[in-house]
């Protein structure tokens, strides 16, 4: 069973849209750690 065109560019946006927010999440996540780190450690 194939998904038709319409399916298919509504979940490669979806999965699109999903992937960049866990890079946003992540990268966040990085950049506070990042800092504690400096913060604690000078």
């Amino acid at each position: 069973v194939w998904p038709t065109r319409n399916q298919l560019s509504t979940y490669t946006a979806v999965v699109l849209v999903f992937v960049g927010f866990i890079i946003v999440v992540v990268s966040a996540f990085d950049l506070v750690l990042t800092k504690i780190v400096f913060w604690v450690f000078g």
